[in-house]
């Protein structure tokens, strides 16, 4: 189907750029991405994130930068489910300590995709979960 480059949103344009870079890659290589999931949907984000997981577990090595619930979601899913090995996946969670400096709390995943920080003295309660702080502001809790 032929569509000119006019026509095609931001989001496409970007992820293509994302697409062809990974997949020209070689093993060994260094992938930064900041941000994949500008302008697509939540739908196209979760898929993202199984397609950077494929990369990433074929011995390339991706370091990503998100704002994205339905990305770090992706990967709780995929860890619940057994589709992805926690092994393959870091996740740093930088937070503000109690005198304002950034310190990095490392996540990991337990039963069912239960986050939880590494670092006890830091909080983790800021990590993708504003859909969850917003639903209880709904429900008057």
């Amino acid at each position: 189907m032929y569509s000119r480059p006019v026509n095609v949103g931001s989001g496409i344009s970007y992820l293509i750029t994302i697409l062809i870079t990974c997949l020209a890659s070689d093993k060994g290589d260094i992938i930064l991405i900041e941000n994949p999931e500008i302008h697509l949907h939540p739908k196209a984000q979760s898929k993202l994130c199984e397609f950077l997981y494929y990369i990433g577990s074929s011995g390339r090595q991706l370091f990503v930068e998100t704002h994205s619930d339905h990305i770090f979601n992706g990967i709780r899913v995929g860890i619940s489910n057994k589709t992805m090995k926690e092994d393959y996946i870091k996740v740093n969670f930088f937070v503000l300590d109690k005198n304002y400096n950034t310190q990095c709390n490392p996540v990991k995943f337990g039963d069912f995709g239960k986050v939880m920080g590494t670092n006890k003295e830091l909080d983790i309660n800021d990590l993708f979960d504003q859909f969850e702080i917003d639903l209880d502001r709904m429900l008057g809790l």
